[in-house]
């Protein structure tokens, strides 16, 4: 009975811990926009503005803009001022439904003035909040929880503590003392840490948040690649991130605001298909295996066997034809060559 080779290529959805083939393709798209106007166009054409995790990326980006162009480009970081604050007591059954939404920032604020202010004060002669520099000395209030007998809720009380400390040592005195900054959680809550402070005084309370931790599509990343000195928010509205082409910079990225036109970057995603020979035996001489409806059929056992098998049910299979176009060849006229094939296929995910 003589043996027939065949190769088949394999796409199919990310899974994770079986796509390692899977990477970042990068598109220098040459239309001055404003940040939003570039996160539209990459969103509709591709997949978001430039998402960029560690230094690989990074140079696949300047090689995605050509040695010609040495200006500025955007990328999908960017600096969400209002919307990253976080409270330090993480704990959300502490939390009513809400209370992690309320804030009270005085007029004007947060501003993050000079690109410094990450940690949040309240003024006792108010209760508005401020962004002010984790490293200057404050006063602080802390909040100790109190578990009323075996009930399901949580309530606590406010202790003013009257040392001047820098916002991290102050959150290691609480949580070493009591059970945290004081965190609060509804106009209510807010009220009460303030009456506990002296009039007239600027404390911390747990307010905080990771500057220019966001990227367009959505996730985190700790890579930072900036030029020295920035970001420095020179204006207070630099809030979008650019990357430096011109030779001196080699790319580094600097803050700018959002507003100003330039080229940006997109990225999609791009996979390689998983190739894989497959040998068969034929036990009917008369069958031909490279008749459509003989391989079509083979095609589809195949699928139905890797998804039983747990594959993406969205899998894709495809034979690779040879140059005489035929996909079943005896073994000793084999004649692809899978190790020379680099056959791509670009796919454009949904995050």
């Amino acid at each position: 009975m003589p043996a027939y080779l065949a190769a088949l290529s394999v796409r199919f959805a990310p899974t994770p811990g079986l796509c390692s083939g899977l990477q970042r393709v990068y598109h220098h798209v040459q239309e001055p926009k404003t940040w939003s106007e570039a996160q539209s166009y990459c969103r509709e054409k591709y997949t978001d503005l430039a998402t960029i995790n560690d230094m690989e990326d990074m140079n696949k980006l300047i090689d995605a803009t050509g040695s010609g162009y040495e200006g500025s480009v955007w990328i999908g970081l960017y600096d969400n001022l209002y919307y990253s604050w976080r409270w330090s007591l993480s704990d959300e059954a502490v939390y009513r439904e809400g209370g992690q939404n309320f804030t009270s920032w005085n007029t004007g604020q947060p501003n993050n003035y000079g690109n410094l202010e990450a940690c949040g004060t309240m003024a006792s002669s108010s209760g508005d909040w401020m962004d002010s520099k984790c490293k200057d000395p404050a006063r602080f209030v802390c909040y100790h929880t109190i578990t009323k007998g075996m009930e399901n809720s949580t309530s606590g009380s406010y202790i003013y503590v009257n040392e001047r400390k820098n916002w991290t040592d102050a959150q290691r005195y609480c949580r070493q003392h009591y059970t945290d900054l004081a965190s609060a959680r509804s106009q209510t809550e807010n009220e009460k840490i303030r009456e506990v402070a002296p009039g007239h005084t600027i404390f911390w309370i747990g307010l905080f948040r990771r500057p220019w931790s966001s990227w367009s599509g959505g996730s985190n990343s700790s890579f930072r690649f900036w030029i020295h000195g920035q970001p420095d928010n020179k204006y207070s509205d630099e809030l979008c991130a650019m990357s430096e082409l011109r030779p001196m910079y080699s790319g580094r990225w600097t803050d700018k605001d959002c507003s100003v036109r330039g080229h940006f970057i997109c990225h999609e995603y791009q996979m390689k298909k998983h190739f894989f020979k497959i040998k068969l035996t034929s036990v009917d001489s008369a069958v031909d295996l490279n008749s459509p409806a003989v391989t079509e059929a083979i095609l589809k056992q195949m699928e139905r066997k890797m998804q039983d098998a747990g594959l993406s049910e969205d899998l894709q299979l495809e034979w690779v034809k040879g140059p005489d176009r035929k996909v079943f060849h005896t073994e000793e006229n084999e004649t692809t060559d899978l190790a020379d094939r680099e056959l791509v296929c670009q796919t454009k995910l949904i995050q």
